[in-house]
């Protein structure tokens, strides 16, 4: 049964997103699509109405004052390529840069499960506190959101010996990144977003 796009049931609606990544040949794991069914999208889109939380296009959640997109909820099709291109397993411990809605930290840790840990960092308070808002609404109270240190401290950096520094630490960022510095835990997949004009290309940077 095909689910209806045009239903006023967030189930319907969440069921139908899914269906139309799946036709798109995104999905490659069972997993990565069952976190797409499960995960309450529009509870991290408060004010945004039910059809536009479960389009297949991003969001745009906060702007400049000149009106220039500050944040939004990334294309639902892309973050599927991304996290499949992650390969999160049980029990993995990830940290993401840049919470948004909260949306990506919350799909990570229904792939994480019980046994993982999901940390997300956000700058802006606003989407801070948005984020925690949807992560506890939604049932994810596992998910640690960390926000802007006010008082800042001296950071000792690479003091530790590579065998030291945490194994499996996996980074995801909805926002355009560099691949991470060497000398980071070996076994560690960072899916990188690369922009091209208006076109969008997803690649992972395995260590």
């Amino acid at each position: 049964m095909t689910a209806d796009p045009t239903s006023s049931d967030p189930a319907q609606l969440r069921a139908a997103l899914a269906d139309y990544i799946r036709g798109r040949k995104t999905f490659r794991t069972a997993r990565v699509e069952d976190a797409f069914r499960t995960v309450p999208r529009h509870v991290f889109l408060p004010g945004v109405d039910l059809e536009a939380a479960y389009a297949p296009r991003p969001v745009v959640t906060k702007r400049a004052d000149d009106g220039t997109s500050v944040s939004s909820a990334s294309s639902p099709n892309l973050v599927a390529e991304m996290l499949e291109l992650l390969d999160v397993q049980l029990g993995h411990r990830i940290l993401e840069i840049g919470a948004a809605t909260g949306i990506n930290a919350a799909l990570r840790a229904e792939l994480a499960g019980p046994t993982g840990e999901v940390v997300t960092i956000e700058l802006d308070d606003d989407l801070a506190t948005g984020a925690r808002d949807g992560l506890a609404a939604a049932g994810y109270h596992t998910v640690e959101v960390k926000g802007a240190r006010r008082t800042p401290r001296p950071v000792a950096r690479h003091h530790r010996q590579p065998q030291q520094r945490r194994p499996a630490l996996r980074r995801f960022c909805g926002t355009h990144q560099r691949p991470a510095r060497p000398g980071t835990a070996v076994g560690r997949r960072d899916p990188v977003r690369r922009r091209n004009h208006r076109l969008h290309r997803s690649t992972a940077a395995q260590r």
